[in-house]
């Protein structure tokens, strides 16, 4: 079901929400609710509130002795909110590991805080794609 609204926009906001619009041949509508989706979930994210969807990428060193392990070990503690992962080799010594997530935005970042602290790991980020997954 949806509602309707009327919302002001500074005249430079608009003429950047039309030309985006276009370009990818969506309506106004359209855009407006991803970006209100996009808020929320980052929202969720932020304060590690409700359930959210993503994935959380992760490079790391592949010669640090005993990381996959201790990663793996971790991903066996938070399968309540794994869905899936995949394993690539970026060069002979970097990884990256993309996980996909849904559940507790919370657990979600301790399961991201946990893996993001051991050593080797050089970068890792949450892309939230959804706050729609009950």
């Amino acid at each position: 079901m949806s509602a309707r609204f009327s919302v002001s926009f500074p005249k430079h906001l608009l003429e950047e929400l039309e030309r985006i619009s276009r370009s990818e041949g969506i309506s106004r509508s359209s855009l407006l609710q991803r970006a209100a989706e996009m808020y929320i979930v980052n929202t969720k994210w932020i304060s590690s509130e409700g359930k959210v969807a993503g994935a959380i990428a992760i490079h790391y060193n592949h010669d640090v002795h005993g990381l996959e392990e201790k990663i793996t070990d971790i991903q066996h503690e938070f399968m309540d909110v794994i869905i899936s992962a995949l394993h690539i080799h970026l060069t002979e010594k970097n990884c990256m590991l993309i996980i996909a997530v849904k559940g507790d935005a919370e657990r979600i970042k301790h399961l991201m805080t946990s893996i993001s602290k051991l050593h080797g790991i050089k970068t890792s980020s949450f892309c939230s794609i959804s706050s729609d997954i009950d």
